[in-house]
Formats: C-alpha cells, sequence, structure tokens
C-alpha cells in the first residue's frame, strides 16, 4: 500500500522545512489547503511559492487537497505549477466535467474526496468520470483528529462499485488504522501527525510503508 506524507500548516517557511525533510523518504508529498469556511481552519496555499520549489524538489511529485468552497477556481494555477493530482470535495465541486478536461490537458489527475458525514453514494454519479477517490476519516481541516470507522463502510462500498479505483485514505492513520483501511480495500494511505510528531519520521513512514 502506497503512503504520502501530509503537509497541513498556515505558512510556507513550514511547508518548506517540511519538504525539507519529506523528500529524504518519499516521492510524493500531500499538502492540505483550508480555507476557513469550508474547514475551521485557514491553511498555506499559493501556487506561485510552491513553484518556487521546483529546483528543489524535481523527483517529488505532489498532490493539493483542496478543502475549499469553491475550488474550480483555483484548480488550474495547482495545475500550471506541476502539480500532479488536485482533490476537491463532492461536496463543494461546482462542474467536475470542466474540471477533469483541464486535469488532462496538463497531465494531471482529478481526485474526489468525501467527508465523514457525507453519503458514500453522493460519488455514484461520478463512477464513469473519475477513477481517484479519498475518504476522509476525519473531518476536512485540522490534523491530529482520531480516526473515524465510518470511512470504513465508504472504502468497501467504493472498491465494490468501482473495482478499478484508486481509494486513498486520509485522517488518523496510525499503524492500527492502516490495517483496517488497508483490508477495507484502500490503496493509498495519507497521514502527517504521526510522521511529523515522531521523532524520526523516516522511520514511522518505514513503518507504514510495510502495513
Amino acid at each position: 500500500m502506497q503512503v504520502i506524507p501530509s503537509i497541513n500548516v498556515s505558512d510556507f517557511e513550514s511547508v518548506k522545512n517540511l519538504i525539507s525533510e519529506a523528500v529524504k523518504f518519499t516521492d510524493w508529498i500531500h499538502i492540505d489547503v483550508g480555507d476557513g469556511i469550508f474547514t475551521p481552519n485557514s491553511t498555506w496555499g499559493n501556487p506561485q511559492e510552491f513553484s518556487s520549489l521546483k529546483s528543489k524538489i524535481q523527483n517529488l511529485k505532489s498532490e493539493i487537497h483542496l478543502m475549499i468552497e469553491s475550488p474550480d477556481a483555483v484548480v488550474l494555477p495547482w495545475l500550471e505549477v506541476g502539480v500532479k493530482r488536485v482533490i476537491i470535495h463532492v461536496e463543494s465541486v461546482e462542474d467536475p466535467d470542466s474540471l477533469i478536461e483541464i486535469c488532462k490537458t496538463f497531465g494531471g489527475e482529478l481526485g474526489l474526496a468525501i467527508s465523514p458525514e457525507t453519503d458514500v453514494k453522493e460519488l455514484n454519479v461520478y463512477f464513469n468520470k473519475v477513477k481517484f477517490y479519498q475518504v476522509l476519516a476525519v473531518n476536512p481541516g485540522l490534523s491530529g483528529q482520531e480516526f473515524n470507522k465510518s470511512a470504513l463502510e465508504k472504502i468497501e462500498f467504493l472498491r465494490k462499485e468501482v473495482p478499478d479505483a484508486i481509494i486513498e485514505v486520509d485522517g488518523g492513520i496510525n499503524p492500527e488504522t492502516a490495517c483496517m483501511v488497508k483490508k477495507a480495500g484502500a490503496d493509498i494511505i495519507v497521514s502527517g501527525s504521526y510522521f511529523w510528531n515522531s521523532d524520526d519520521p523516516e522511520s514511522a513512514f518505514r513503518e507504514l510503508s510495510n502495513t
């Protein structure tokens, strides 16, 4: 199962510092962008600043999780600076068809995220359009929340209904919950606090990777 470290911080300096750590042990990074409206907290999210890191992270692929009320307007700027995957919420997307085409133009991918309180069947209408789904096991926004087991039912549903889907799970991930989501059918796990609160993020990464 693939493991991707997440970055959920409020300033660019912290983004740089965590990416400098992440490049030592991973080839993917996940960045959470919150607007303080869709989410209770506002987090860093500046494509132009991110672009300034290109020379330092040439081999690091990135996905951006837009936890914002109106994601349609900001997808393009992220793709223009080289992000490989943009994840938007089914609760806030306005025009997924146009975003799918925009992502294809840039050689990127569009993913759909779903929050714990949302019925997983809200994703049904996208099954023939989108193959990447992110199941949130915590409420969008704050890092360090406890894993919500309702995510397991969503994973099982998606795996049954869309057998070839790529299913990513984000929130409350540790070795125990990683085993649970893997058994349910997840392909990718995203974790932040488990790495960054560890004395040795690289060892924590290896531990989850071997789950």
